[in-house]
């Protein structure tokens, strides 16, 4: 291989990981917001708790409202972070596989981080990062709604299933949908 070859390889690998790094870090970001989102959600359920009799709605029902919003929020994030900008660095970590396996001679970095995750990638892990938050979120939520509703029996449980009904599809969609399927994307 001639050296001008070998130095336009060099540049391609260089460029796929200055886009990995790049994406790599909005996703990180994303994940900071989703933390301080969960924080901010948390913190606004300590106010109403302890600001209860001053608040001008029922205690129940604005934690209910908050606990909602905040595991919408929550979902709008996962969605951003794993539909949007993981799928780009799946993009650009997966050319960079390839561009290892057509030249073994490059380091085999993205090869041995697909081993050390068991080919499956990091979406299993990240996606119970937001859906664990998401379930104790809808949980506060169902179970303060169920109180300022004053329902129980049938309709109580009709609450609580369609809310883990809607909750588990998605969620489930989520994990599964893996962006890494490296034997059908490498070759």
């Amino acid at each position: 291989m001639e050296n001008a070859e070998w130095q336009e390889i060099i540049a391609a690998n260089n460029t796929l990981t200055d886009q990995e790094k790049h994406f790599n870090t909005l996703c990180t970001e994303y994940r900071k917001f989703a933390s301080g989102w969960l924080l901010a959600t948390f913190s606004g359920a300590g106010f109403v708790l302890t600001n209860a009799n001053s608040l001008p709605y029922p205690q129940e029902l604005l934690i209910a409202l908050l606990g909602y919003a905040g595991s919408v929020g929550m979902v709008t994030l996962w969605n951003i972070d794993i539909g949007l900008y993981h799928r780009l660095l799946d993009a650009a970590f997966t050319e960079g596989l390839k561009l290892e396996e057509n030249y073994p001679q490059l380091p085999q970095t993205r090869h041995n981080m697909v081993k050390l995750q068991g080919g499956r990638g990091i979406q299993p892990r990240v996606s119970w990062f937001y859906s664990l938050p998401i379930f104790i979120l809808l949980f506060i939520a169902t179970w303060n709604l169920d109180g300022y509703l004053g329902i129980s029996g049938w309709t109580a449980w009709g609450l609580w299933l369609g809310t883990f009904f809607v909750y588990s599809a998605f969620s489930s969609y989520i994990r599964n949908d893996n962006t890494l399927n490296f034997r059908r994307k490498v070759k």
